[in-house]
């Protein structure tokens, strides 16, 4: 038997994560840059203290990758985000990305319309 470790996300990207709220759109739309491609549709959200909802932002374009996340179009979700800032010599990074996102939770799934 061969034990095999992997990297935390914190050792990872060499930052304690800020966590962020996220809804997600079960409709994927084009992206902005490459309107051959298609990309996710977000919007932040923020919680109170008590977990209460206190604000919804726009939704965006989100051209990047969630790691973890599998969008599977069928449903609108929430996914609690640990967001970490991206070094730009970071070889995790993409040109052009600030952060890397990484699934904590799916904290609401409802059936799309």
């Amino acid at each position: 038997m061969i034990w095999e470790g992997r990297l935390t996300s914190q050792a990872k990207y060499n930052s304690k994560g800020e966590t962020v709220f996220w809804a997600v759109s079960s409709k994927m739309i084009p992206c902005t840059d490459n309107g051959s491609e298609m990309c996710l549709q977000v919007k932040p959200i923020t919680y109170d203290d008590q977990g209460i909802k206190t604000s919804e932002g726009k939704w965006a374009v989100f051209t990047g990758e969630i790691d973890g996340y599998q969008h599977d179009g069928m449903h609108d979700e929430v996914l609690r985000l640990q967001r970490y800032p991206l070094d730009s010599d970071d070889s995790n990074s993409t040109e052009g990305e600030e952060y890397a996102y990484v699934l904590d939770a799916v904290i609401e799934s409802a059936v799309a319309e």
